[in-house]
């Protein structure tokens, strides 16, 4: 840490200047808190990293690459923004946040672990293939498959083509999210029982929860919605069949109460996948999807309500470390404060940025997808407390603090983590902002995110690689908090730059 009574300028008192010698600040303090991870490791040589994927956590942020031939279901089947979720009993799913369909639900042990973090996290140095050709796939029997196409559409006809603009490569899956008129995924809210989705189709809020339960010793997976009331009909395009067993899938449907069930429906087609049909109307509606093999019912799920339940810690314990102060008089000094490697999670702590509160406190981000908040940064930095606040993000290089809000740009989009059950830790990944295209290359990383005076965001990601342009390195500018809730890029402020 660098120590200098100079090094606490505000936006309001110094203007872009003083955000630029943050921005300096960040750039040196990293340097150092590179050297202190070393260095903290180098103090611990016996640690031994607990699983990259925690099995009690009930997501992590992945792309997902379903294109394997030989199976059944689509082959084009690539997911560049995808939300891994953890549903128990062997059970995955992947939700895709930028056309809001799962783009696979399978049985088995999670995803390959070759992406950069992952194959890193255990074994440093070690570095992912480029390209698009080897990434996360996997691991297990896939139940349920979708293309690239959007989850949910509006009306009672189902498209099967990408509704989005195609890039300078028509092949290129990694366009970004639909547009906004067609759908938008809104946040990721932690629950007592596990997680939820909420995102809009049209102007239509949905709240969606993923479960899966052992029904006579085989596990079976549900899905269940909550829609607001409905000015037109909507068409949720549940998958194709994928199963390479020889038993076929079967699918319930159900709604709460059964008087509503008039207005949900399963509709048959031919070419095998499964849709079902929600029909216009004043009154809000809840209904479930079961799906499993055998003989299958739906079960009542208990969260899909606004309200957010109260949740216990997930990471209760504050972590202790001592800094080693310098002994030198000059104008700035660094102090080493090491980081809580010995930690009750035998997790990795892979420092990638660090952002500062207004009251003294600052948290910090891993490459690995944590989220730390640090406090006693400040006197003789003797007790400096450490306490996990959020996991789960793909590899995110950069967060910054605007209003005394946390946001963290990774390779989903920028996130503002909240922390509205009050427990310390973040319950709401509210999505910010996904408006620029991300595909799945494995060196498109999100590189870095700053506030700039008049509340924008100015990010620093890859850029993409085709035949038609270079990998670049871009900068995007993102609206002010005052525009458009869903901020727009300003694209006449790219810049690219040669790799």
């Amino acid at each position: 840490m660098i120590r200098s009574n100079l090094l606490r300028p505000t936006f309001k008192n110094f203007g872009w200047l003083a955000s630029m010698s943050i921005i300096a600040f960040f750039i040196i303090g990293l340097a150092v808190l590179d050297a202190l991870a070393t260095q903290a490791q180098d103090l611990s040589p016996s640690a031994e990293w607990g699983p990259f994927v925690e099995p009690d956590f009930p997501f992590f942020t992945s792309t997902l690459d379903t294109r394997k031939p030989g199976r059944r279901g689509p082959s084009d089947n690539l997911t560049p923004r995808g939300l891994i979720l953890n549903l128990g009993h062997n059970c995955w799913a992947c939700f895709d946040t930028d056309l809001l369909r799962i783009s696979a639900l399978w049985i088995g042990t999670g995803v390959t672990p070759v992406s950069m973090s992952q194959i890193s996290y255990h074994s440093p140095g070690t570095k992912t293939v480029e390209g698009e050709d080897h990434l996360p796939q996997i691991i297990g029997t896939p139940w349920l498959k979708t293309g690239i196409y959007a989850g949910w559409q509006i009306g009672t006809e189902i498209s099967l083509s990408d509704p989005r603009e195609a890039g300078p490569d028509p092949k290129e899956i990694g366009r970004g999210p639909l547009p906004v008129a067609l759908g938008r995924f809104n946040a990721l809210r932690l629950t007592e029982r596990g997680m939820r989705l909420e995102y809009q189709v049209g102007n239509v809020q949905v709240i969606e929860t993923v479960e899966a339960i052992l029904q006579q010793d085989q596990p079976f997976i549900q899905r269940s919605f909550h829609l607001e009331r409905r000015e037109t009909d909507l068409t949720l395009v549940v998958g194709e069949k994928a199963a390479s067993t020889q038993d076929e899938i079967n699918l319930e449907l159900s709604t709460q109460p059964n008087s509503l069930s008039s207005l949900v429906e399963k509709v048959p087609r031919q070419d095998g996948i499964v849709v079902v049909h929600v029909k216009p109307s004043e009154q809000a509606l809840d209904f479930q999807l079961a799906i499993g093999f055998g003989k299958i019912k739906t079960w009542e799920k208990t969260d899909q309500t606004p309200a957010s339940p109260l949740r216990k810690p997930r990471w209760p314990q504050k972590l202790k470390t001592r800094a080693i102060l310098s002994s030198t008089v000059d104008a700035y000094v660094s102090d080493n404060i090491p980081l809580p490697v010995q930690n009750p999670w035998h997790r990795n702590i892979r420092l990638a940025d660090i952002a500062f509160f207004h009251e003294g406190r600052a948290a910090a981000v891993t490459f690995d997808g944590d989220v730390w908040m640090i406090e006693g940064l400040s006197g003789d930095l003797q007790n400096v407390q450490w306490h996990r606040f959020a996991s789960g993000l793909q590899e995110p290089m950069g967060l910054c603090v605007r209003d005394d809000e946390l946001f963290v740009c990774d390779r989903n989009g920028i996130w503002r983590l909240r922390d509205t059950d009050k427990n310390g830790e973040a319950d709401i990944y509210e999505m910010f902002s996904n408006a620029y295209t991300q595909t799945a290359e494995t060196r498109e990383y999100a590189q870095g995110i700053r506030a700039a005076p008049d509340g924008s965001f100015v990010i620093a990601k890859g850029g993409s690689k085709c035949p038609h342009w270079e990998n670049t390195m871009a900068l995007y500018c993102a609206s002010p908090r005052t525009a458009d809730p869903v901020p727009s890029l300003v694209t006449d402020f790219a810049l690219r730059l040669s790799a």
